[in-house]
């Protein structure tokens, strides 16, 4: 009887302690619980001075329905000629499709396939900045890294400025009353292609046979 009694008073403490729970040392380095939400990140990441000079450029609007090419190698890696897919976050395209055909051609190479011509067209209006990359290049916050970095982050620093858009444009070498380059942001919300023309093997050949085409 004793025994029972003993054995039931240990069940009782035992059942009215809580277990000490030990924490862990060292929170897990990947969560930062003082990170900023994806938006406030980005804008974080702006250059002020670049934004600044941004600013200053005129701002133009390209309109719905206007064509634009696109030049590229059959063994692109954001481009699928068979299924007419322009992928990617952002592309540049030209007025002039003399220009884009030049342009498939600016990787020297014989392993890079045949060469194409994009003819697309605008679903809806596009504005954007009409700049000039060689001078922003000279004060980029990228340095050496412009060419690549300033289309990928060109769209943060268009949407401070002209608020937000499915996509934005930087019109670049306004010549003859064309601009020669023209990058698209989120290109696909804007961007229809209307066909995938293959060039002559050379740039002399793909250069004469787009000048001589007048339904291209």
């Amino acid at each position: 009887m004793i025994n029972r009694i003993v054995n039931l008073l240990k069940n009782f403490f035992k059942s009215s302690i809580k277990p000490k729970v030990e924490k862990p040392l060292l929170q897990p380095k990947c969560v930062d619980r003082t990170a900023p939400k994806a938006k406030d990140s980005e804008d974080a990441s702006l250059c002020e001075n670049f934004l600044k000079l941004l600013k200053n450029y005129n701002k133009d609007e390209l309109p719905k329905g206007m064509i634009l090419y696109h030049g590229t190698i059959e063994l692109g890696t954001q481009t699928c000629v068979k299924s007419s897919l322009l992928a990617g976050t952002r592309k540049w395209f030209s007025e002039d499709k003399i220009y884009a055909a030049n342009y498939a051609f600016a990787n020297a190479g014989d392993n890079l396939g045949r060469r194409y011509l994009w003819k697309c067209r605008l679903k809806s209006n596009l504005a954007g900045i009409e700049g000039s990359q060689l001078k922003l290049s000279q004060k980029s916050p990228w340095k050496g890294e412009f060419p690549w970095k300033f289309p990928n982050h060109y769209h943060l620093y268009a949407r401070k400025i002209l608020g937000e858009k499915a996509s934005y444009g930087f019109f670049n070498e306004y010549v003859n009353g064309i601009y020669q380059e023209v990058l698209v942001t989120e290109h696909n919300n804007v961007i229809e292609v209307i066909e995938v023309i293959e060039l002559p093997d050379t740039k002399e050949k793909a250069i004469a046979f787009v000048s001589a085409k007048t339904d291209i």
